[in-house]
């Protein structure tokens, strides 16, 4: 049965029809439409030379899922136990079970270019961060259809499966407070005899985690839908959450999305109160920066899945910043921690975590640089590495074990000008952790 739950699951992201599905609850929150992917503003990022799963990060943590539930193991004793109570007029009992997605990814990807609202690696039973803005979860219910035996002595026998495809996707806004839920249910091949027709699903969607922090803004239509072979049903619920402007980590606000999914069949015993099954989003933190000296700048606040520690990325090739991504190459080799750099080793692998207090970053950098030529050569500046902007600074964590070296003042300055928004725009905040990843 293994091996035909993962064919099956091939085809549970696939074809949706916007049939509405989701119903809410007094705590449910909401969200806002799936912003703009930012685009670097200099020439230090080559995106063609990045692979694909870089694109992503590593994700670190993993929120527990709810545990795989099967009330099949008692199924046929139930299917006796209503026949000597005269329920054989209901026709069938029911069984389900449902494979809860729990396998763990290691390694975040891209997005699905695709016009399906699923990313296209979202088709195997598990939960993960495939970008900072966005997760999906895959389970697998199986439903399974039994007669009720009409005279002594009769067997039960099984008549009907059914294997329903759940997954859902969320999506943060990285320039506004907003999380989008995305649930998609479908009858899978495979599916089976009176299973066919009469299976009804419901979903419900709540933002929980600080719930009351968390406001939901629009829902798609509340309808408890007929599942058709190959006709796959998705819903929507949108919410928003409201930080507290603050570059303090600790007053960030922590959500989760939690999908319930309702299963009946309208000849079994589930016909009135159907079989719930749930699973959870990844954590979500929304965090809002304290306002800037330029008023038009003004941070609304965003949502990331500070789980997945990103790469930050520089070509050594192409680009505005080749001189300083050549530089820390070296540096990633020859500090005795190489610092920032992505093994998939975590017993040797040190991430770099940002550092916000100007204070530690101009002491950083004067003891980075304190031996380098001062004036400095014509066109020429001292870079650091780990950065200056960094707990693993060369003052604090990375003291004696750091590289500098002079770059071209161009690359320097491009490099720091690219860093500086991709902190912002990938929402990295005080002890945030992150990879730097040289590529061609």
């Amino acid at each position: 049965m293994t091996s035909l739950r993962s064919r099956l699951l091939h085809g549970v992201l696939a074809g949706a029809t916007a049939l509405g599905l989701v119903t809410t609850a007094a705590t449910a929150a909401s969200a806002a439409p799936e912003p703009p992917i930012p685009t670097s503003p200099s020439g230090a990022y080559n995106p063609e030379a990045t692979s694909p799963q870089r694109l992503g990060g590593v994700q670190t943590k993993w929120r527990d899922q709810s545990p795989a539930e099967d009330s099949c193991a008692t199924v046929k004793q139930r299917a006796i136990a209503a026949s000597k109570q005269r329920h054989a007029s209901q026709g069938l009992v029911s069984c389900t079970r449902f494979n809860a997605p729990r396998t763990r990814a290691t390694v975040g990807l891209g997005f699905d270019p695709g016009n399906d609202p699923m990313p296209n690696n979202c088709n195997e039973i598990g939960s993960k961060i495939v970008g900072r803005f966005a997760d999906c979860q895959v389970g697998l219910i199986e439903l399974e259809l039994w007669t009720i035996p009409t005279k002594p002595g009769e067997v039960p026998k099984l008549v009907g499966v059914g294997f329903i495809g759940v997954g859902s996707m969320t999506r943060t806004g990285w320039i506004a407070p907003g999380i989008s839920r995305i649930v998609k249910l479908q009858l899978q091949e495979g599916s089976w005899g009176r299973a066919l027709t009469g299976i009804k699903v419901s979903a419900d969607i709540k933002c929980l985690g600080n719930a009351s922090k968390c406001a939901l803004d629009d829902v798609s239509k509340t309808y408890v839908q007929e599942l058709t072979l190959g006709k796959g049903l998705y819903g929507y619920a949108n919410f928003h959450s409201t930080p507290t402007a603050s570059n303090d980590p600790n007053t960030a606000l922590w959500h989760y999305m939690r999908t319930t999914v309702t299963v009946t069949h309208s000849a079994t015993d589930l016909s009135t109160k159907g079989d719930s099954f749930y699973h959870d989003s990844e954590s979500i933190r929304c965090d809002k920066r304290l306002p800037g000296s330029d008023p038009s700048k003004a941070d609304q606040g965003g949502c990331v899945f500070a789980d997945l520690t990103p790469f930050y990325s520089l070509s050594k090739t192409t680009g505005t910043a080749q001189t300083v991504a050549q530089h820390i190459e070296r540096a990633q080799t020859s500090t005795k921690n190489h610092w920032g750099k992505y093994t998939g080793n975590p017993a040797i692998d040190k991430p770099l975590t940002r550092l916000m207090d100007t204070t530690l970053i101009n002491k950083n950098r004067y003891e980075a640089c304190k031996t380098a030529p001062s004036p400095r050569p014509t066109g020429k500046e001292c870079d650091e590495y780990p950065f200056a902007a960094t707990h693993q600074g060369a003052a604090l964590q990375g003291k004696g074990d750091f590289s500098w070296e002079l770059v071209k003042d161009t690359d320097n300055s491009a490099e720091g000008g690219y860093r500086s928004w991709w902190f912002d725009n990938s929402r990295i905040i005080e002890t945030d952790a992150f990879w730097v990843d040289i590529v061609p």
